[in-house]
């Protein structure tokens, strides 16, 4: 699993697919609470490439809002 992804990419991500998540403070307990996995790399978090193909699997109570 490659983890090249920085945080910033990732909120961006996560803000394309679901714009109700527009506070930091909702986006770090949504990033906790599907547990996407991150990884320190040169003391930067990091995380793994293609994470947004999990995000369908991983709240659907988002994914019907978004229908």
């Amino acid at each position: 699993m490659e983890f090249s992804v920085t945080f910033d990419e990732t909120r961006d991500t996560i803000r394309i697919y679901y714009p109700q998540i527009n506070t930091g403070e909702k986006l770090y307990d949504y990033i906790e609470e599907i547990d996407i996995q991150p990884k320190f790399v040169d003391c930067v978090e990091m995380f793994f490439t293609g994470f947004e193909s999990n995000l369908l699997y991983r709240d659907l109570d988002l994914v019907e809002q978004n229908l």
